[in-house]
């Protein structure tokens, strides 16, 4: 059994390789990375690298060769729509058997304008035929770390979300269970993930 793991060179991708290190054979392990200058500390490390951009169709036709199951980080939004389909019709072609992708928490209910992407991607998955889990990750408290640091700096935080609620978790938990769903954890097609959901108001609390 074959694994690759894209986006390797980001927080996310970078703590899976770590614990999927620890579940299955490193020898069997690929990084997705853009370029060889960037995947050079992964490779020192031990693991395999794969080259490959996911606005590059054909680069993703041969990342994926001979590859069984792939942890599918999401890319940046800007084209991610037409990223993410050249990165399924890839693996289809392929023939991957399995893959975990990093969606958005409440995807079909969610306003927020960041989850169109991530129902178009559920849908492409689903139409491939290919078995899958959606990893519905809510937000990464990593990504309130510059209004953290402008409120220590400042002395008050600062935020629009009102009595708005968030299930914030570290991407380094995400990234366990992302891990363990391609190293074949039998986990179900949709997976909400969160860790325990507050206001922004009693974060401020549980900060002080």
């Amino acid at each position: 059994m074959t694994y690759l793991v894209t986006g390797a060179t980001g927080g996310l991708g970078g703590y899976a390789l770590n614990y999927l290190k620890e579940l299955v054979p490193m020898t069997d392990i690929y990084a997705l990375v853009r370029s060889e200058e960037k995947g050079a500390d992964l490779k020192a490390a031990g693991f395999n690298i794969r080259i490959g951009d996911y606005s590059d169709a054909e680069s993703m036709k041969q990342a994926f060769a001979g590859i069984d199951r792939v942890l599918f980080v999401s890319g940046a939004p800007g084209n991610r729509q037409i990223e993410h389909e050249n990165v399924v019709n890839a693996a289809k072609e392929a023939g991957v058997s399995y893959i975990a992708y990093t969606s958005f928490a409440d995807a079909e209910n969610s306003t927020s304008a960041l989850a169109a992407d991530h129902i178009f991607t559920e849908k492409v998955i689903g139409k491939s035929g290919i078995e899958h889990t959606f990893l519905r990750n809510n937000w990464y408290f990593e990504n309130e770390m510059p209004m953290i640091g402008g409120a220590l700096n400042g002395g008050k935080f600062v935020y629009a979300a009102g009595n708005g609620k968030t299930g914030w978790a570290l991407k380094r938990e995400y990234a366990e269970v992302a891990a363990k769903a391609v190293a074949e954890a039998r986990f179900p097609e949709i997976l909400e993930l969160s860790g325990p959901v507050m206001t922004y108001a009693e974060l401020t609390e549980a900060l002080k």
